[in-house]
């Protein structure tokens, strides 16, 4: 084809291309509205997540703490709690209709303990099936530095953790199970080849109980 007939041809065909893609209906925006149980923090959790289901909310956001028995004022999620108390709280949710959305975190990045509550934070997550953790800085501001030293290192956990659904995962997770013999969340990390990470499991605290 010669230069001056590619040309013209392009002429047509363009503005086609526009009418076709301007003739394909485009998909409204969808936005997930969830409740904190925050609001409900001077109520037990119970409490909360039923005035946040009888409201009519599909979705729900994990505040940090609320007042159970005696007004004590209980963890929704402790930073130390195993994955497995998110997964079963997260169960409670879904049965009463409402979607976990996100949890907070409960440290600042920059904090002494910050990367390891982080990393658990991260494996509570992926066990509830609950797609953000909230974290957040001091509004004096904080070390830049130090949170995306941090932040660097808590992107390949989530990614080992959250998207982990492949085939090749999928294989990996099935053959330490099977073989057993120790800590998954460890074994797992380091055949992912993040042993730093695997090591941070045995400074957290739950890892120090007797």
């Amino acid at each position: 084809m010669k230069r001056r007939a590619f040309l013209k041809a392009a002429a047509i065909a363009f503005p086609l291309a526009r009418e076709a893609g301007a003739s394909q209906p485009k998909k409204p925006t969808r936005f997930q509205i969830a409740c904190m149980t925050l609001p409900y923090s001077q109520f037990p959790l119970e409490r909360a997540l039923k005035g946040i289901q009888g409201a009519g909310y599909r979705y729900v956001a994990w505040g940090t703490t609320h007042a159970e028995s005696a007004g004590e004022r209980v963890p929704v999620i402790a930073p130390d709690a195993p994955p497995q108390k998110a997964k079963d709280l997260a169960a409670r949710c879904r049965d009463l209709g409402l979607e976990p959305l996100m949890m907070f975190s409960m440290v600042y990045p920059e904090a002494k303990e910050g990367l390891e509550v982080l990393t658990q934070r991260i494996r509570q997550a992926a066990a509830g099936g609950i797609p953000q953790v909230l974290t957040f800085g001091h509004t004096e501001g904080g070390d830049r530095k130090l949170w995306i030293e941090r932040f660097r290192k808590l992107g390949p956990i989530a990614r080992a953790f959250c998207a982990s659904s492949d085939p090749a995962s999928q294989q990996l997770i099935d053959t330490i199970l099977t073989d057993g013999g120790g800590d998954f969340a460890r074994r797992f990390l380091e055949a992912r080849g993040l042993a730093w990470a695997a090591a941070l499991i045995d400074q957290s605290p739950q890892a120090k109980e007797p």
